[in-house]
Parts: structure tokens; C-alpha cells; sequence
């Protein structure tokens, strides 16, 4: 007598490389994944959020949002890539250890980068 051993279907993952039709097969076995895209043949994911990261995140967001309203010449950069912060440090209110990290990330090419695309659309 033959089974059938039945296929779990894996769930979508972030970079994974399917066809379109793999993708929704994917998909639609597993209703709990509700933020997922695929582009050019690419799965792209958002991570989940906690309520602690979206609380640490709005902290950060209103104190960057702060400093560049009354500091001239800068932008906060929130939810980009190209500031660079020592979260845990700044969270702890270790300056020292937060500033060393923002010193580096501003000496970095990547924040080079950042600055010259604010310049460009400022234009």
C-alpha cells in the first residue's frame, strides 16, 4: 500500500529568490505573513516590531526631530540609513559611549553619502 507523505510548504523568507507562482504558493499556505513583497524575483520582509522598539524608536525619533528644529543646518535622517547611534548607550544615558559612535558613523563614507543626497534635494 503507498502514503502520501504530505509537503510542508516553507514559509517566505527575506532575500529569498522564488518565481512568482512559488511565491504565492508560499503565500497563500501561510496567512500569518502579511508583509511580504516580491520584487524582481526578490522576497522582501519588514521586520516585526515590539511595543518596546516602537516606543525606543519614537524616543529617538522626537529627541533627533528636536535637535534639528533648533539646530540649523542638519535634518534628523529618522528611519534612514546614515546616522549613526549608540542606542543601548543613549538609552543608558551613556553620552560619552553614544557620542564616540556618532563621531565614527560621521567620519564614515556611508554618511558622506548621506549628506551629499540631502544637498541634492535641498537643490
Amino acid at each position: 500500500m503507498a502514503t502520501v507523505i504530505g509537503q510542508r510548504v516553507p514559509p517566505l523568507a527575506a532575500g529569498d529568490k522564488l518565481t512568482r507562482e512559488e511565491f504565492l504558493r508560499r503565500w497563500e499556505a501561510h496567512p500569518q505573513i502579511n508583509n511580504a513583497e516580491l520584487l524582481g524575483g526578490i522576497v522582501y520582509m519588514s521586520s516585526p516590531v515590539s511595543v518596546e522598539h516602537g516606543d525606543s524608536d519614537g524616543r529617538v525619533g522626537g529627541w533627533l526631530q528636536y535637535y534639528s528644529a533648533f539646530t540649523p543646518g542638519t535634518a534628523s535622517g529618522h528611519n534612514t540609513t546614515g546616522l549613526w547611534l549608540d542606542g543601548k548607550a543613549l538609552l543608558a544615558g551613556n553620552m560619552a559611549e553614544a557620542l564616540l559612535k556618532l563621531q565614527q558613523g560621521l567620519r564614515s563614507p556611508e554618511h558622506q553619502t548621506f549628506v551629499a543626497e540631502l544637498g541634492r534635494r535641498k537643490e
